[in-house]
């Protein structure tokens, strides 16, 4: 899309919850309702529809996009694509609580990201018991946050993992004996071996029920990842994914390997928009606490983070 051509015409451009507004040829993040006070356009869903399928830059190396998909059935599509290249961009994981009984606090995925001072954040691995924020609850599954292993390795679920230097990968059961010595932050999956969505660009996942999901992807050089939710529970406006649903839009979108997450009533995707976490897609429900998630920091389109 030329911005540049269109910089007359078009004065506010959305994306899910995310305002863009070009000033002076270049972007900026506003709030949802001054996006959609300055367009002159009262309706969400045509705002929303003005940007689909569209990536808009959100910080750098951070773009986020919006799908609205017809079939098989209404899902509502958010994704958030990180440039693992890009100056400033680290990504982090829930740490744990040391040596308290559980192994994480639960937490909210927006008072995560602003707890971490992070950009954007999605919730991750499955827990052990729904809790009031500031809980200790336990990690269902693989989790390790700056090096440091949250919680073990159970079952045959894929992992997500980041090494130092950045690069993205998803391992998949068995797993090398040294398949996570590299980890700078890792997190397992959710559904087992069936978790796994794409491996070698190929949509691999047959499980057909539909449920609101999360899931995360990499690109086949490792560069960029994809964190993503699938909105559902909301008859008429997003009904939800299967894994295969999930599958074939990742694959699509580039992922060579992808891998699905805690889902249901956690499927949050938060991004940071003028100081405060907002979240980007529609939940099914009221923002849960969960145990653990992935972030992101980055650095601002136009300055540098201090």
């Amino acid at each position: 899309m030329d911005f540049a051509k269109n910089r007359e015409a078009v004065k506010i451009r959305c994306s899910g919850w995310l305002g863009v507004c070009l000033v002076g040829g270049a972007f900026a993040l506003v709030s949802p309702s001054q996006a959609y006070a300055e367009s002159g356009d009262s309706s969400l869903g045509s705002a929303l529809r003005a940007n689909e399928g569209e990536w808009l830059p959100a910080f750098q190396g951070i773009s986020v996009r919006y799908d609205s998909l017809a079939e098989p059935r209404p899902i509502k599509v958010t994704v958030a694509r990180i440039d693992t290249w890009a100056e400033g961009v680290r990504l982090f994981v829930t740490p744990g609580n040391g040596p308290a009984l559980h192994e994480v606090d639960a937490r909210k995925t927006t008072s995560f990201l602003d707890e971490f001072d992070l950009e954007v954040a999605l919730n991750a691995t499955g827990f052990t018991s729904i809790s009031k924020e500031g809980t200790a609850i336990g990690v269902i599954g693989f989790s390790v946050s700056d090096h440091e292993v949250v919680s073990p390795l159970e079952g045959e679920a894929p992992v997500f993992v980041v090494d130092e230097k950045g690069r993205g990968r998803i391992e998949r059961f068995p797993f090398a004996e040294d398949a996570f010595d590299d980890a700078f932050v890792a997190v397992q999956g959710w559904y087992g071996a069936k978790g796994m969505l794409v491996d070698d660009g190929k949509a691999i996942a047959e499980v057909v029920d539909v449920h609101p999901r999360s899931a995360v992807g990499v690109s086949k050089d490792q560069r960029f990842i994809y964190l993503a939710t699938f909105d559902g529970r909301q008859p008429k406006y997003s009904e939800g994914a299967s894994l295969r649903d999930m599958a074939v839009f990742l694959r699509d979108l580039s992922c060579w390997d992808a891998m699905n997450l805690d889902g249901g009533g956690s499927t949050t995707l938060v991004v940071k928009i003028e100081g405060e976490a907002t979240i980007l897609n529609r939940p099914s429900g009221s923002e849960r606490a969960v145990a653990n998630h992935i972030g992101v920091q980055a650095l601002p389109l136009n300055s540098a983070k201090e």
